[in-house]
């Protein structure tokens, strides 16, 4: 709880990432991030063919990358699972 509160409070939203063994709970958390990237149980290196972008004040939303261009005015999230 005290984690996205905190996470909420910042104005930028590029990447987040969440270290645990509990797998429901890492998914539970990144749901719930504000971030355009979510990385589990990984550093915050993306994926060449993954959308790229950001939330809040970090830049334009996750675009330019592979077929997610033409989604442009989406909030689109990966999320990295390294479990």
């Amino acid at each position: 709880k005290e984690v996205i509160q905190v996470e909420m409070g910042v104005e930028d939203g590029l990447a987040g990432s969440n270290w645990t063994k509990d797998l429901r709970e890492a998914q539970r958390l990144a749901d719930r991030m504000e971030s355009g990237m979510v990385h589990i149980n990984h550093g915050t290196g993306s994926g060449a063919d993954a959308p790229f972008g950001g939330t809040k004040l970090s830049g334009f939303g996750a675009f330019s990358i592979g077929s997610t261009n033409a989604e442009y005015f989406t909030e689109v999230k990966a999320v990295y699972n390294q479990y």
